[in-house]
């Protein structure tokens, strides 16, 4: 029986025929390589070690500790992406939110009367509480500046 190059390719072209055998694209294997990392990176949470986890996964413990390499760079990335594109947007949409909500019980405030204190006390209260979480979170943004540029310095003089 022959095997047609058609008949050997699913649906998303991940296989090819190159002469008598059959050959994973490079999408596959990419598709194989990010499944292996994510078992790799359960096997590690539950508390295997190299060895162990490159035998769970049936690979060479060479292989595993490039995988390590490789989630370790791309979670790097991931970070600092995170940091320098969404954060500024998070804490923006955040601080927006915080004002929203101090509008809504100052507005609770105004509007109730003031011979019911239970509610006026309970909006003032959000209100106080709103105003000490706003600060932590600019107490938070400037931490997290401060560190990023301390790193950003000790590469430097790394490089240097």
């Amino acid at each position: 029986m022959t095997i047609d190059a058609t008949d050997t390719q699913n649906e998303a072209g991940k296989i090819h025929q190159s002469g008598s055998e059959l050959q994973p694209t490079l999408e596959l294997k990419y598709e194989l390589a990010e499944l292996r990392h994510a078992k790799l990176l359960q096997l590690l949470a539950r508390g295997l070690n190299q060895s162990e986890a490159a035998e769970a996964l049936g690979v060479d413990k060479s292989t595993v500790s490039r995988d390590i390499q490789l989630i370790r760079d791309s979670a790097q990335q991931e970070i600092k992406d995170y940091i320098e594109v969404e954060l500024p947007f998070v804490h923006k949409k955040t601080l927006s939110a915080f004002d929203e909500v101090l509008r809504q019980a100052w507005s609770i405030v105004d509007s109730y009367d003031k011979s019911d204190s239970k509610i006026m006390l309970q909006a003032l209260r959000l209100i106080a509480d709103v105003l000490v979480i706003r600060q932590q979170v600019y107490s938070n943004v400037q931490y997290i500046t401060q560190a990023i540029s301390l790193i950003a310095a000790m590469k430097g003089k790394l490089v240097a």
